[in-house]
């Protein structure tokens, strides 16, 4: 699932990871590497950043360029 240019990736020990979907790298938010989370924290930080980008570009655009 690619949003605004981050996107949730499930490791194979089941733990999951927000990355940047151009760079491929795991994503630091909140001081913290965003690796080794459960489904539901990834979710919860992909949807804090969606928030971020909305208010920041209120016409729905991502303002990120690949």
């Amino acid at each position: 699932m690619i949003n605004n240019g981050y996107e949730l990736h499930k490791n194979g020990d089941g733990t999951w990871a927000v990355i940047d979907a151009f760079k491929g790298n795991p994503i630091t938010f909140e001081g913290k590497l965003q690796i080794a989370l459960n489904e539901d924290e990834a979710k919860r930080v992909l949807d804090c950043l969606n928030r971020q980008n909305l208010e920041r570009h209120p016409e729905d655009g991502s303002g990120r360029l690949p």
